[in-house]
């Protein structure tokens, strides 16, 4: 009893020792984690601290401070970057006249992701004892950019130096734009254009992108046997021991001093590398077939310094999706019969289409997957695809007259999962799903709308129903199916989900793709058109607004010239613009337009002056980009009207024009008086025989010849006759004149 008695006493003082020596372990290193740790030769242990990024210190008991940075790369120059420009953030101390790296970032912008407007966010966490902490150390945050070019090259680009102005303060933020400028527009009298390189050991002079009026501010770039302000220190450690051998990968740059708070060399990996020494090679490499995509997608590099292995992105074909495109999407092909296809059953033009998807949600709702809008009927063959393996259950086509009325038509049902559907669509009185208003005739009456539901069951019924049997029927709230036996099953079904509120003087607004706010479709009322419906012809007697604003909305090639030129003309830009259109939504808008301008002073010595290109708002496939062009004189007009001045590919891209644009009023001629009965080709053609090459100045203004408008003295506005008109006329014009002519009585002519 006694030997039990002392054998639990020394149980509970080890686990009391054990207790203490833990519990004290815990705690003692506050945020980080304790660890014991034990030499070879020594018997006993001492407790040793791993503190997070937060904290340091021997027992992780100092906070560390954080500098929150933001930057955005914005290019100055005329020319486009192309590959990847890699942006190495170092913070950096001065201590005894020595540069110390406390802490580094990595920020690349891709120019096939298009992110140089897109701001970086990341930080600067670093440890700052108390003997750092005085005014005489200055911190500094140092931006060096790199050009990564597809051969694995790396070009250094420029420099950006920022002190932290608050040493005393934890926390601090940092926000810079860097405006990079090329050397050639730098100032001749700089200190790093001179003979003499204040640079030490072949380092390499850079004015600082962020002092360019200080023409004795520089940085010198080191190479890697090199460190220091000026290059003045020697230092090996790019080097492994006497063989030569690179410690970083041969296509990658080494930086002495600039890891591990100058301990360890940094190495600047290439493009299609990564890792510490960018021995490593990226699994997306399209220049040598390196393809992680599945099934004909390309893969882009996305780099990401928190995934280094699986860092791109993959472009997919329309019918595929996925992260790397490996399912195949739920498609829906649809072959339209062409007969009557611009009319409804009852007669009414068509003006608008809308295809809607729709699965079944457990509360007996339908939840819309996708939405697709057409102007006027649809075309012959359509694909509709969805990001899923499976479509979706459910099909509607809903019909928009110019009646501002709504038919709605069946598309499909499938009772059965199912990844394909061929369909061939005809408007019928089969598939038409009518109004319970207009099917019990009470359209204009009051009645009980718990009357009326109890005979739904009855339309569906082939027995009791006094006409053909229904498929489908819709009232105010509910969208209803008659199933095999013969009953209504009916959901509820939100009617706002392709309308919306971006249409003016009480046009109808029509929601295309629920996901783009730019796809709708505006029904103008009589008298108005544009976009929005924000143009009224209702004032006006008799004029050509009135006279083609029908047309507007039409869906032949023809008439979309016109209208374009029409919409046009109430910008303001003076021409119409160059449509381009590319095969890969991922286009800069402002490098493509640079490098056109760049081309043709290059290769046709023509100074193009655009005054502004944007996006297409027309409807383009998925995998299409539509660019606008406006073009600023006449010359430039005429300058791209030529096809024979265009290039083959714009940043390396095929590219095509739909039609080219028309010539605009201020390019044409008036003819007064003309027979109708008069031959239009022997006419143009006689009077340019008629008009010489231009070679003379005319002023718009006085029709004066030898100045321009704004340096006219006289003050007549007017073309007074004909004659005089036609005086200032005899002129060969550069280009090909477009003739519009009217028959008018007036004679008095403003000029335009």
């Amino acid at each position: 009893m006694i030997a039990i008695q002392g054998q639990s006493q020394s149980t509970r003082a080890s686990e009391q020792q054990l207790a203490n020596q833990f519990s004290k372990e815990g705690w003692i290193c506050n945020r980080g984690v304790a660890g014991n740790k034990k030499s070879f030769d020594v018997s006993q242990s001492f407790v040793h601290c791993f503190c997070p990024p937060s904290y340091y210190g021997n027992r992780c008991e100092f906070m560390s401070d954080r500098l929150t940075v933001f930057i955005s790369f914005k290019n100055q120059t005329n020319g486009s970057s192309t590959g990847v420009i890699k942006i190495l953030a170092l913070l950096v101390v001065l201590i005894n006249h020595t540069s110390t790296v406390l802490d580094r970032h990595e920020v690349h912008f891709t120019s096939t992701l298009d992110n140089y407007k897109e701001k970086q966010k990341f930080y600067f966490i670093y440890p700052r004892p108390h003997q750092l902490r005085s005014n005489t150390h200055n911190y500094t945050v140092r931006f060096e950019a790199y050009q990564l070019h597809e051969n694995e090259s790396i070009e250094f680009l420029a420099v950006w130096i920022y002190p932290v102005p608050f040493n005393f303060l934890p926390s601090q933020r940092l926000a810079k734009v860097l405006k990079y400028t090329q050397q050639s527009q730098l100032a001749l009298n700089h200190t790093c254009f001179t003979r003499y390189n204040p640079c030490l050991n072949e380092g390499r002079c850079h004015p600082i992108m962020n002092k360019l009026n200080e023409i004795h501010s520089y940085w010198c770039e080191c190479g890697n046997n090199s460190y220091g302000s000026h290059c003045e220190f020697k230092d090996q450690s790019c080097f492994i021991s006497s063989t030569k051998f690179n410690y970083c990968s041969p296509t990658s740059l080494c930086r002495p001093q600039y890891d591990h708070y100058g301990q360890k060399p940094l190495c600047i990996c290439s493009m299609n590398s990564y890792g510490s020494r960018c021995f490593m090679d990226r699994q997306c490499q399209m220049k040598i077939g390196q393809n992680s995509c599945q099934n004909g997608a390309i893969c882009f590099t996305k780099y990401q310094h928190y995934n280094l292995i699986d860092a791109y992105i993959c472009q997919c074909p329309k019918s595929y999706f996925g992260p790397t495109c490996q399912h195949r999407s739920g498609a829906i092909e649809i072959s339209y019969d062409n007969e009557n296809q611009s009319v409804t059953l009852s007669g009414d033009q068509i003006s608008a289409t809308v295809i809607q998807l729709f699965d079944i949600s457990d509360r007996e709702e339908l939840n819309l997957k996708k939405q697709v809008l057409y102007k006027d009927s649809l075309p012959s063959r359509l694909l509709i695809t969805s990001e899923s393996v499976i479509h979706p259950v459910f099909g509607l086509i809903n019909l928009y007259t110019n009646q501002s009325t709504i038919q709605y038509h069946l598309l499909y049902t499938s009772s059965t999962a199912g990844s394909s559907l061929n369909l061939t669509l005809r408007f019928t009185k089969k598939n038409y799903c009518p109004h319970s208003h207009d099917i019990f005739n009470l359209r204009n009456e009051t009645y009980k709308i718990r009357n009326v539901v109890a005979k739904y069951h009855t339309l569906c019924d082939n027995t009791t129903s006094k006409s053909s049997p229904l498929l489908c029927f819709v009232d105010d709230d509910y969208f209803c199916l008659c199933d095999i036996n013969n009953t209504a099953q009916c959901f509820l079904y939100n009617k706002k989900f392709d309308q919306c509120k971006q249409c003016l003087a009480q046009g109808q607004c029509i929601k295309g793709d629920i996901d783009t706010p730019s796809d709708y479709l505006c029904l103008c009322p009589r008298c108005h058109f544009g976009s929005k419906c924000q143009h009224n012809t209702k004032l006006f007697s008799f004029n050509l607004d009135s006279l083609i604003s029908p047309d507007l909305l039409s869906s032949s090639l023809v008439k979309q010239k016109l209208s374009l030129s029409k919409s046009f003309a109430q910008t303001r830009y003076p021409f119409s613009p160059f449509i381009i259109r590319f095969s890969t939504r991922l286009i800069q808008e402002q490098k493509a337009a640079e490098e056109l301008c760049k081309f043709v002073k290059d290769n046709k010595q023509i100074d193009l002056e655009l005054c502004g290109f944007r996006k297409s708002t027309s409807e383009c496939l998925s995998n299409e980009f539509a660019l606008l062009l406006f073009v600023k004189t006449s010359y430039s007009f005429f300058a791209l009207y030529d096809e024979n001045n265009w290039p083959q590919s714009l940043l390396g891209l095929a590219f095509s024009q739909p039609y080219a644009p028309s010539i605009p009023p201020q390019l044409s001629l008036l003819v007064k008086n003309v027979s109708l009965t008069v031959d239009f080709a022997h006419f143009t053609n006689e009077v340019e025989e008629y008009l010489a090459q231009a070679c003379a100045l005319i002023c718009s203004k006085c029709m004066g010849i030898g100045h321009f408008r704004n340096q006219c003295q006289k003050k007549i506005m007017f073309a007074e006759n004909v004659e005089r008109f036609a005086m200032t006329l005899k002129i060969i014009l550069q280009y090909p004149i477009n003739f519009i002519v009217f028959i008018t009585n007036v004679n008095i002519c403003r000029m335009i």
